[in-house]
């Protein structure tokens, strides 16, 4: 993967998409202001998955396809959300899928996912599969 370059999220993306949240838009990953981005090596790797992502179907495709689409974007966080679960330690795993399950359902991700339990039982299969169907630390 090419370099990655970290930002902080300039003022119109955080009007965009909150003041909380992390952004990747090939080739920057975009954080918050005040966060150091070396303290949350997960969330990098969540992001980098979605730099993946973009890459594979090409930018513009990938954002429109993510903006309109609740399908593409549900699998498309699910794939990064399991990549960011299997970097986390083992003890926070379950706390951090069902927060993931529970945005999913709701407002953030305009309710890409029908409800949390779909959700969550989503993100649960794709980490066995990175795993290769090992159950390392239950979720």
């Amino acid at each position: 993967m090419n370099k990655i370059r970290f930002r902080t999220k300039p003022f119109w993306l955080r009007w965009l998409t909150g003041p909380r949240t992390w952004v990747a838009i090939a080739p920057c990953i975009y954080h918050p202001k005040g966060k150091d981005p070396s303290l949350h090596p997960a969330l990098i790797e969540h992001e980098k998955t979605h730099i993946a992502q973009q890459r594979a179907k090409g930018l513009y495709k990938w954002l429109f396809r993510y903006l309109t689409s609740k399908k593409f974007r549900l699998h498309q966080e699910v794939e990064a959300i399991a990549v960011e679960i299997a970097n986390t330690p083992a003890k926070e795993r379950s706390w951090l899928a069902h927060e993931y399950a529970s945005q999913l359902a709701g407002k953030q991700y305009r309710r890409a996912a029908p409800c949390a339990w779909a959700a969550l039982e989503m993100i649960k299969n794709e980490v066995r599969r990175l795993e290769g169907g090992q159950q390392n630390g239950k979720i």
